[in-house]
């Protein structure tokens, strides 16, 4: 073996020894090894590896087996011994704006989770013979971390939209991003939910993102009009081989500085240390040629029981602005979608709904 090979063989070996120790070391940050791995004591390295891969892909798995609860979402770590806490939110009584405060962490505290929901994108005006649906909810992000009393965050919740939609405006409206930013966090926060429905085909996959329908039906269903703001119903087909199912848009970001994560810890609840997190969601949706259909909410982390609305309709012109969580009391929770609007006949001045309001709650102990 001449010296060039010797060199390269020992440059392998060691290389082999520190493959070897990083990745015990990462086993260990993660306890791979110990306890269940089941609910809220799921491991980080079967989260990165196995469920949330799944979940940005499918956020909303159906479990047909529990009146179809979203599947995984109990894999996000809760924590546990909380002693207070409190959240950031609209608190206008119209549940679609956005707030913000600076918060000190308190003596006595060494632990805090920090939930953040991005805020609801809007529906669209209406106009003729036309249909807006469900804006797409905002993303979700949890994290829990390690605190020292005197450290300082900003937590903005996003806004939803600070008026309905009108028939003349061009256009769906986005969501703004809920964030919490402070010592130990980089980037953290839950994206809007989606605005153009163009962004909703997109995100279905279909190769032809200016009708609404499945990818394998490639020009089925109604054009879009107004930018994707609504949709229009003349000599349209049905939604072929619905309904389109729900699908992931917004997104969750950032990471914990490892000086504050708690990855020393043995108590799976405690978070391992990095960002968790739910995408937006767009809604599940289909009509015949008579333009006669539904279209299905889907849940947001944390309200998962009562955001599952199934919106129904015949004939007439319906919801949009008059389902809205001022207007009607629905869905008064952060991070909805605005209520769909459809229009029938000649009616032209049909409104949508802003979406639901951002929020930051925080934990501590």
């Amino acid at each position: 073996m001449d010296v060039l090979q010797y060199s390269a063989f020992n440059q392998q070996v060691a290389l082999r020894k520190e493959l070897r120790e990083e990745t015990k070391c990462f086993r260990d940050l993660t306890h791979a090894a110990a306890g269940s791995t089941t609910g809220s004591d799921t491991k980080m390295l079967e989260w990165i590896c196995e469920i949330e891969p799944c979940l940005r892909q499918y956020p909303y798995i159906k479990d047909t087996a529990a009146a179809n609860a979203p599947c995984f979402w109990d894999c996000i770590p809760e924590g546990d011994g909380w002693t207070t806490g409190f959240k950031v939110c609209d608190q206008s009584g119209y549940y679609r704006c956005g707030a913000n405060c600076n918060w000190t962490v308190p003596g006595g505290t060494s632990c805090v989770r920090f939930q953040m929901w991005g805020a609801g994108g809007t529906s669209g005006g209406g106009y003729q013979c036309s249909g807006a649906v469900w804006g797409e909810t905002g993303a979700y992000a949890s994290v829990i971390m390690q605190v020292t009393p005197g450290w300082t965050y900003c937590m903005c919740a996003g806004c939803a939209y600070c008026c309905y939609p009108s028939e003349p405006n061009q256009g769906r409206n986005q969501g703004c991003p809920s964030w919490v930013n402070g010592c130990g966090l980089c980037a953290v926060c839950a994206e809007g939910g989606g605005g153009s429905m163009f962004n909703w085909m997109a995100a279905v996959g279909k190769g032809a993102p200016y009708r609404t329908g499945n990818v394998c039906c490639h020009q089925s269903g109604s054009c879009f009009c107004n930018q994707g703001t609504w949709y229009r119903m003349d000599n349209s087909c049905a939604i072929c081989k619905g309904p389109i199912e729900h699908v992931g848009g917004a997104n969750y970001n950032g990471c914990i500085w490892g000086t504050t994560a708690n990855t020393n810890s043995t108590v799976p609840s405690d978070g391992n240390g990095i960002v968790y997190g739910i995408r937006g969601i767009w809604p599940e949706w289909c009509y015949n040629t008579n333009h006669y259909g539904w279209g299905n909410h889907p849940p947001i982390y944390g309200f998962e029981n009562c955001t599952r609305c199934c919106f129904q309709w015949t004939s007439g012109n319906c919801c949009g602005c008059y389902c809205s969580a001022w207007y009607s009391s629905c869905l008064r929770v952060p991070g909805a979608g605005g209520w769909p609007n459809i229009t029938m006949g000649d009616h032209r001045s049909g409104c949508g709904d802003a979406g639901g309001m951002g929020m930051v709650c925080i934990s501590y102990k």
